[in-house]
């Protein structure tokens, strides 16, 4: 099996064991589509959004907080009126209102990473989403410090950031930011 394939099938796996695990504990999980059946043309395709969690504030607020470019000041004042559309994963996505001042570059990951330990050691980043300038999504993968061994491993174990046990603490992560270089750690 190759890598693509064995990346796409934990993918899969990651995703219906945290939908899973979503429903056990009685969250709802909005999917991106219902293949049940197709909208109705004038039904508006619109997610379900709900107020941003206290935990996925704090962590944005963290990253967000660790410098004044990169559009940082419109990302947070996007956030303080944003809501949330919940997403398997873990990552969550953020509805911002029209009209709100866009962040530049307008398409990209914020270059402020959290960096956190879980699940036997292993580190994991948090980040942002920007898209068309607004806040899109926060969320968690597998840090890019992991060797092709560890990766393939922890793959072909089917194993997948869905088994994280929850938001970390935003106290918990160490700040980096992207350079040419690679991550840096900010002091």
């Amino acid at each position: 099996m190759t890598n693509a394939l064995r990346f796409l099938l934990g993918l899969l796996i990651g995703a219906c064991v945290t939908v899973a695990v979503f429903a056990a504990r009685g969250l709802r999980v909005t999917p991106v589509f219902d293949l049940r059946r197709a909208p109705e043309p004038d039904e508006p395709d619109e997610p379900d959004l709900v107020d941003v969690p206290d935990e996925v504030r704090a962590l944005a607020e963290r990253l967000l907080g660790a410098t004044e470019q990169y559009g940082a000041p419109e990302l947070r004042a996007q956030l303080s009126e944003a809501r949330a559309t919940l997403f398997a994963g873990p990552s969550i996505g953020f509805d911002v209102p029209a009209g709100t001042a866009l962040a530049v570059p307008g398409d990209a990951n914020f270059p402020v990473v959290g960096v956190y330990r879980a699940l036997d050691d292993r580190t994991f980043e948090v980040y942002l989403g920007v898209l068309g300038g607004h806040l899109s999504t926060l969320s968690v993968s597998e840090a890019r410090d992991w060797t092709e061994a560890q990766q393939e491993e922890w793959f072909e174990g089917g194993r997948g950031v869905h088994e994280l046990p929850g938001w970390p603490d935003p106290a918990s992560l160490e700040l980096f930011i992207e350079t040419p270089q690679g991550l840096r750690p900010l002091s």
